[in-house]
């Protein structure tokens, strides 16, 4: 999914649970997925899939994720820290303004203790990367508690970070004198000077770029 796509997808999602769903269990669902079975305020449940496999990897909400009998070291963290949390916020973890546009999604937790009263924030960040995706669980300083996969640089016990990547230039809210300066460049340039440029939609535009110079000769 590139980052465009994710984007509108995050925002959809975060309207459909604007309502600050009880996270009841988590199970795993085959593969490198797992869903987060959720109770809804009117009474109703869903379950959130999150999935790192090719070619459905993102996050789905359904209402009959697969349940599997067995489940990951992540998937026991998460019923262990998070049953009985709400899910507060699910955004883009990157800021677009300082050049940021990774495919990575977080999910905000909050556990209130029912005895004592106290506050526990708990993130999960979602690496929808392609082929080395992961998902990590986090507490309220990012430190990295449990991970889904071993194929990034962050480790459990360190401090969670975004990929690593060169700050983009936002194209949204950049200057026609700046665009038309990276599009003069090969097009194998682009995507290492702009973000939210997707291997398609760089296709598309150097092909619309090829017409317009052929019309104009």
């Amino acid at each position: 999914m590139d980052y465009l796509t994710l984007k509108k997808h995050v925002a959809e999602l975060a309207g459909q649970l604007a309502d600050r769903p009880l996270l009841v269990r988590a199970v795993d669902s085959g593969g490198r997925s797992f869903a987060l079975r959720l109770k809804r305020k009117n009474g109703d449940w869903s379950d959130l899939v999150i999935n790192l496999d090719s070619p459905d990897q993102g996050l789905r909400l359904t209402e009959n994720a697969v349940e599997l009998d067995r489940n990951s070291a992540l998937v026991r963290t998460i019923n262990r820290l998070l049953v009985d949390s709400r899910l507060a916020s699910i955004e883009l973890a990157g800021s677009e303004a300082e050049g940021s546009f990774d495919r990575v999604v977080c999910l905000h937790f909050v556990v209130i203790d029912s005895f004592f009263g106290n506050r526990s924030d708990y993130y999960l960040f979602c690496e929808l990367t392609g082929r080395i995706a992961d998902v990590f669980i986090c507490d309220a300083d990012h430190k990295i508690l449990d991970r889904l996969s071993r194929t990034s640089n962050n480790l459990i016990g360190a401090i969670y970070r975004l990929p690593e990547s060169m700050p983009l230039l936002n194209p949204f809210a950049t200057t026609s004198d700046n665009l038309n300066r990276i599009f003069a460049a090969p097009a194998e340039e682009w995507k290492n000077r702009i973000g939210a440029l997707s291997p398609i939609l760089q296709a598309e535009l150097s092909f619309r770029m090829q017409q317009c110079n052929g019309q104009n000769t």
